[in-house]
């Protein structure tokens, strides 16, 4: 995971920018916005849309801090507060004209990555295990096993837990520590072993998708199955986001249909220059809107050690595929 600058992408071949390209990760730190460029307008989740009752939480912790080459902040700063809006309420999935909703997002477990412009994946990262904590119901879909709650974590907003991820995540990934934050691999295992007591206790993974319907359809059957928040590979590779819930017409997705059309998820952001917190994304803008929330492949290069886990080389196994660290049980 790195810097949100589209000059971190692999250039196109017989590109004249390619020496330029090469030079300028070097001296950029990662999941760092690349300017003020303002979000898609879309409006928070609201009670219309999802059975979820609360307003997203207001970003008004801490100001914005611009990017930083750093790998940390140069000053210890205070922890960041968690939003104050109320918990969400427990959805109840009742079909509304054949719509099913769900929504896993509780205010009190999200925190903002800043004021470190690394830590996309590490906020990520104890954002899903808060949320996967506060949320309570488990329940199994009729012939299935009941998802699996964390049982190693405590809901923790502070900004040193944060760093802790970061730093376990850079420590077990496979990109080059030469480069800020963290990547899939990393994030995918901070998540198994903060969450479950084990690296290889197997609740998250990462996978990959040729297409992007097939990775948002992936998306809402693991928040459905497993309730629990699913981690997105945004901006090319270059950020970390959060999908909490979802909007779908057809089958019930928790008893394992794929027959349905997804209407759209419920997505935040820890970046706070996005301002995208808890919002509800339609499905054609977060296939094709601005490039703050189009989700698109995965084009990074700075992944090329082989995972102990999956055996698999990160660029290899990422390039030019939608990715995704979801829940598997």
């Amino acid at each position: 995971m790195t810097g949100m600058q589209e000059q971190f992408h692999r250039p196109g071949p017989g590109s004249p920018g390619l020496l330029l390209l090469v030079l300028i990760p070097l001296v950029l730190a990662a999941c760092a916005s690349t300017g003020t460029t303002p979000p898609p307008t879309l409006g928070p989740a609201s009670a219309s849309t999802s059975p979820t009752a609360s307003a997203p939480a207001s970003a008004t912790a801490s100001p914005s801090i611009a990017p930083s080459p750093t790998l940390a902040p140069t000053a210890t700063p205070a922890p960041t507060a968690a939003p104050t809006a109320a918990p969400t309420a427990t959805p109840t999935q009742t079909p509304e004209s054949g719509v099913w909703t769900l929504n896993v997002y509780d205010a009190h477990g999200f925190r903002y990555q800043n004021p470190d412009l690394t830590a996309c994946t590490a906020a990520s990262a104890q954002i899903m295990l808060n949320m996967a904590t506060t949320w309570t119901d488990y329940t199994p879909a009729p012939g299935q096993a009941a998802p699996t709650k964390p049982d190693r974590w405590k809901v923790d907003v502070s900004y040193t837990r944060m760093e802790t991820l970061l730093a376990y995540q850079r420590k077990n990934g496979t990109m080059l520590l030469s480069w800020g934050g963290a990547d899939a691999h990393g994030w995918r295992n901070a998540l198994n072993y903060y969450g479950w007591g084990s690296i290889e206790a197997n609740v998250y993974r990462d996978l990959t998708y040729e297409s992007f319907i097939d990775a948002a359809r992936a998306t809402v059957t693991a928040v459905a199955m497993y309730r629990k928040p699913v981690g997105i590979l945004a901006s090319a590779g270059n950020h970390a986001q959060i999908v909490t819930g979802y909007r779908v017409k057809g089958d019930d997705p928790r008893t394992g249909s794929t027959s349905f059309d997804i209407l759209g998820v419920y997505l935040s952001d820890p970046l706070r220059s996005h301002s995208y917190l808890n919002v509800y994304v339609p499905l054609m803008t977060w296939n094709a809107g601005a490039k703050t929330i189009k989700f698109t492949p995965y084009l990074m290069t700075n992944s090329p050690y082989v995972d102990s886990l999956d055996h698999q080389q990160g660029n290899a196994e990422w390039d030019g595929k939608w990715v995704i660290v979801a829940p598997v049980a």
